[in-house]
């Protein structure tokens, strides 16, 4: 629970600790059917969903990997009325997060298609620009795509304003929405980030 506290605060107080459980998707199914084949009462996995991957609380703590990004700060600015995040700094570095078999490379799908949309919304904020003509358009997942065609039709659709700052109070919060949704839509309960939800169904 340390990001109940400042960062000025953690670095001169000791925070009680305490070890904690780490499950993966893959653990919980195994779970399941071991209990099913204990008991004869059916448990069935209905849906594994991470509440939170790449802007977890301690993604700003970064205490469990001190070269993370502060992503979950930079995301909330992307909601503040009037203030421009720079974009750049949203930009994550896959190799900096310790090597699993299963997970790797769904992680790193997952954060090259953040990649891609911030980019192009940075590109897309100066440029009139065809999605279409995006190298590797076809092979995007549908929630990138998606992500994209939403980014696209709003920078599009508030060009014309002049008024009340758009891009900070309607494309950036906009953006902020994306990124959320492409990372719920692309992960699939791998165990990997801020608080593993498993619904089960027992019959």
């Amino acid at each position: 629970m340390s990001y109940l506290y400042f960062e000025p605060v953690r670095q001169k107080i000791d925070i009680e600790s305490f070890p904690i459980r780490f499950w993966t998707g893959a653990e919980v199914r195994e779970l399941t059917q071991e209990i099913t084949s204990n008991t004869g009462i059916n448990l069935e996995v209905v849906k594994l969903v991470e509440r939170s991957i790449l802007v977890g609380r301690h993604t700003d703590t970064r205490a469990f990997n001190p070269k993370l990004k502060q992503s979950r700060r930079l995301i909330n600015s992307l909601h503040e009325d009037y203030l421009r995040t720079n974009l750049e700094e949203l930009i994550l570095d896959a190799t900096i997060f310790p090597g699993h078999q299963f997970i790797t490379p769904l992680l790193h799908e997952l954060i090259n298609s953040w990649n891609i949309l911030i980019n192009f919304t940075l590109h897309r904020l100066s440029h009139d620009f065809s999605l279409p003509e995006l190298q590797g358009w076809d092979d995007f997942p549908k929630p990138l795509q998606f992500a994209l065609m939403t980014m696209d039709r709003v920078i599009s659709d508030v060009s014309w304003m002049w008024y009340c700052d758009p891009r900070a109070n309607i494309i950036e919060p906009q953006l902020g929405y994306a990124l959320s949704t492409l990372e719920y839509e692309m992960q699939q309960g791998w165990g990997c980030g801020h608080g593993l939800i498993a619904v089960l169904k027992i019959g």
